[in-house]
């Protein structure tokens, strides 16, 4: 037999069911003052006054409605039920998707963090093998290579200079700053980074002072100060030089500077052009596009470098000029 139909009143009662049987025991209530279904053990009230025979009202739990009456409305009794067997299966429903919500995160983060093992292990196996030394043939050795170095330490390069631009006719050795981009080459030479050559990291060696005519023979230039050089084509043996003035100096740099503009603006032009290839590329090619403009971007900060750098120059030659 069923619990639903068992005969144990106080196994009915237990289980929160009403007599179905006419055997006796609890019943379905309607209370004519809120309209509330419930079974009659509910009911407040109804217990036998005190040496008397008789016994309380009873009371409706929800309005204090006197004497509610049996319920002899099947259909609202089983739409009562229904309605609360509904309202159960939503809240139920809702506790389904949190827990797989939960389910969910829970096997991301897992997966995160096996990964992050992976990660780990990869480190220590890779701290664990010997620096290989020597030109690193790929980023992942120059890494391991740097990370043997002091963090703090500033990257610089040597740039051997000439003992023909000092007056002691001693070679010294430069300073300079770093800077890298993705580039392409093709064999030793840079390519076209549109093209198909090979990928690189590419490292630049820049001078301070930019250096307009760069693979000349150095010369002195007696308008700068001794520790100072400019690298300018030389003119031909043959012909005779007169002792340039301060003004011939200035005009050269004035040149200098023209060119550098020229190139700022050849620059820009690039620059505008990648930003328009985004705008009317769409997703196709959005990295490559997005690669483009860097690539712009940092040439054109480079060159306005370079003409900052020319504009300091020709002022400083200009200044010594008694025409100018």
């Amino acid at each position: 037999m069923s619990e639903a139909h068992c005969n144990n009143l106080a196994q009915r009662k237990a289980l929160g069911l009403v007599t179905h049987d006419n055997t006796g025991g609890p019943f379905v209530v309607e209370c004519h003052g809120c309209g509330s279904v419930y079974p009659s053990f509910q009911c407040s009230g109804g217990s036998q006054i005190a040496d008397t025979s008789d016994y309380d009202d009873t009371r409706c739990p929800h309005c204090e409605h006197v004497d509610p009456e049996e319920c002899d409305n099947v259909g609202l009794a089983w739409n009562t039920q229904q309605l609360k067997i509904n309202a159960l299966q939503l809240l139920l429903n809702e506790r389904d998707e949190q827990l797989h919500t939960l389910e969910q995160r829970r096997q991301a983060e897992q997966a995160a963090c096996q990964a992050a093992e992976r990660r780990v292990d990869e480190l220590n196996q890779r701290n664990s093998e010997p620096v290989e030394w020597g030109a690193p043939k790929t980023v992942r050795q120059l890494i391991r290579q740097l990370e043997t170095l002091v963090q703090e330490l500033r990257p610089l390069s040597m740039l051997r200079v000439p003992g023909e631009v000092f007056e002691d006719g001693k070679e010294r050795t430069r300073a300079v700053h770093l800077s890298f981009s993705h580039e392409r080459v093709d064999g030793q030479w840079l390519a076209p980074f549109k093209g198909e050559g090979e990928k690189v990291l590419a490292f630049w060696c820049r001078t301070e002072q930019p250096a307009t005519a760069f693979g000349f023979p150095v010369v002195v230039d007696p308008t700068l100060a001794p520790d100072e050089m400019r690298l300018v084509q030389p003119a031909p043996a043959a012909v005779e030089m007169r002792e340039r003035s301060p003004e011939d100096y200035a005009v050269e740099h004035a040149e200098y500077m023209a060119k550098s503009a020229d190139d700022v603006l050849a620059k820009f032009q690039a620059y505008g052009l990648a930003l328009l290839a985004v705008d009317e590329g769409g997703d196709d090619g959005e990295d490559e596009l997005f690669e483009a403009i860097d690539t712009a971007r940092g040439d054109l900060q480079e060159s306005l470098v370079d003409l900052r750098g020319m504009v300091y120059e020709f002022r400083k030659r200009s200044n010594r000029c008694t025409s100018l």
